[in-house]
């Protein structure tokens, strides 16, 4: 094989990866009036974009679903003065914004390819079409004589007369999605850059269940209502008790030499799984552990829960104290390709004791700076001097 032909092969390699991966923001919204969510998610992958869409269809009984597609499109494309009608949504419609999404157009038309598709042209001439119960518009009217910006607010203007005829023409609940089929903003480094998966050494205490890869090293501790009485709970036995696809609620259990533990948790519409609260010998510990979907939970140091309060007056808290644990939620289960964990959110918490200790040596040390500072500007130089030719300075001694 010549140079030529090599250099060929790798430049079609390269476009085709670049065309693969290309990463495209999604705004969603619906006729439900409730404020917007915006999933911390950074980059959202085909699959979990699936999911969200067949929730948000299950979960919100959406009957219709209509798609604008541009034919290139990016989060640097959205402000507020070029969408300024699309932003007016969020007023009196339920809201979803996902800034990078792996190719969402072939996610939507692997619904169903009997799904439309018709031109900006086709909906002035025939508005009946609008009556179909899916439908993708594709926004391919550009102008000669009119930028990027005129033409992207033309189209929200657009998108925000047609929503209004369908809405107001239909009983049913409008699952609206603004989209592009292509990236306008290609960056080398984000088509070539994977998130790195760290490897799952076989060591014991990692356990992979239907949907969890559980990591615990150490044991749970349980502190009774007393204060003083402290239990080590051992032999830790992670299972997977069950989960429900369709409301997104289950159950991971822990079983150990002093009884179970179970984390009650929750797969939301918008791309979260959170564990809500922690049961342990009739007590429920109250616990902030919520994740994005595709990301684990980690602590390497020692989480402790509180036991929630029961409103009494008299309410002594017990406490479970968590030992280095590790795990993560997969939404279509695990496989024999699950062999890592993927990034994790950390229990540290903001205020951690790195940050209290710069904190406090830096108020020390303004303390101080602002006292120097003061005694210097409180010293007096003398205003007079002795004159050697003039006459000499007397200062009468008063007894």
């Amino acid at each position: 094989m010549g140079l030529t032909s090599q250099l060929f092969l790798l430049l079609t390699v390269g476009l085709f990866t670049a065309n693969a991966s290309e990463l495209v923001p999604v705004y969603m919204w619906q006729t439900i009036p409730t404020k917007g969510l915006f999933p911390a998610v950074t980059h959202v992958s085909q699959e979990t974009f699936k999911e969200i869409l067949l929730q948000k269809q299950a979960h919100q009984h959406s009957e219709r679903m209509i798609i604008f597609a541009e034919q290139s499109l990016s989060p640097e494309d959205f402000s507020a003065k070029t969408f300024y009608e699309l932003s007016q949504l969020s007023d009196h419609t339920r809201v979803t914004y996902l800034p990078t999404v792996s190719t969402p157009m072939e996610v939507i038309q692997s619904f169903g390819s009997d799904i439309p598709s018709v031109s900006v042209d086709d909906i002035i001439k025939d508005p009946k079409l609008l009556e179909r119960k899916q439908l993708i518009i594709d926004l391919n009217d550009a102008k000669d004589d009119e930028d990027r910006v005129d033409m992207l607010k033309r189209h929200s203007k657009f998108i925000a007369e047609v929503y209004e005829k369908v809405s107001a023409s239909s009983r049913d609940n409008v699952l609206a999605i603004y989209t592009g089929r292509h990236s306008s903003w290609i960056v080398p480094g984000d088509i070539v850059k994977h998130r790195q998966t760290r490897e799952v050494k076989a060591v014991e205490g990692v356990t992979k269940l239907p949907h969890f890869l559980v990591y615990l090293n150490g044991s749970f501790f349980h502190t009774a209502k007393d204060g003083t009485s402290i239990k080590e709970l051992k032999s830790l036995v992670p299972k997977e008790t069950g989960f429900d696809d369709k409301t997104g609620l289950g159950i991971l259990t822990i079983s150990t030499d002093g009884g179970d533990i179970t984390l009650n948790y929750i797969r939301t519409v918008d791309g979260y799984w959170i564990v809500y609260n922690v049961t342990y010998g009739g007590a429920t510990f109250t616990t902030d552990m919520h994740n994005p979907l595709g990301f684990s939970s980690s602590c390497s140091s020692n989480l402790t829960l509180r036991e929630t309060s029961t409103g009494k007056t008299d309410f002594k808290p017990q406490f479970l104290q968590f030992p280095t644990f590790q795990l993560q939620f997969f939404n279509n289960g695990t496989n024999e390709k699950t062999v890592g964990f993927d990034d994790s959110y950390d229990c540290v918490g903001f205020t951690s004791p790195a940050i209290w200790s710069g904190l406090f040596v830096t108020v020390i040390l303004a303390i101080i700076i602002s006292i120097g500072i003061a005694m210097i500007m409180d010293i007096k130089t003398m205003d007079r001097f002795d004159d050697p030719k003039g006459k000499t300075i007397i200062i009468n001694a008063v007894d």
